[in-house]
């Protein structure tokens, strides 16, 4: 199974893991980072409608990235992490979905956190 992760800042990019190893995904156009910002704001609406328009902007975004990455395997799972994913990030930002891409699923970032404090070691 692949795990694929896409990243939202700068350039975009990201990394697909298989079981063979980690490969690169090149930085891609703001056309594409613009699409995927527009799933992520649009699976956080509750609102009529919201949902549909995620999927079809989804659907395009799926086409457009799979010209970068090759045919991605049916199962595999994509993570977007947003522009706001970060340390100095104050908003939730980012989505979860499957392979084909279907019903992304925000994921909660720091607002969602706040009251919790991670110290390390």
């Amino acid at each position: 199974m692949q795990h694929v992760i896409l990243f939202g800042g700068g350039d975009g990019g990201g990394l697909i893991i298989t079981a063979d190893g980690v490969r690169r995904i090149p930085p891609w156009t703001p056309e594409i980072r613009h699409m995927l910002e527009g799933v992520n704001a649009l699976s956080r609406l509750k609102m009529e409608g919201a949902s549909a328009l995620a999927e079809k902007l989804l659907s395009s975004a799926e086409k457009a990235v799979e010209q970068l990455t090759g045919t991605l395997e049916k199962g595999t799972t994509v993570t977007y992490l947003g522009r706001g994913v970060g340390q100095h990030a104050d908003f939730d930002d980012g989505f979860v979905c499957g392979t084909p891409w279907r019903r992304p699923i925000p994921i909660p970032g720091p607002k969602a956190l706040r009251g919790f404090q991670i110290t390390p070691g």
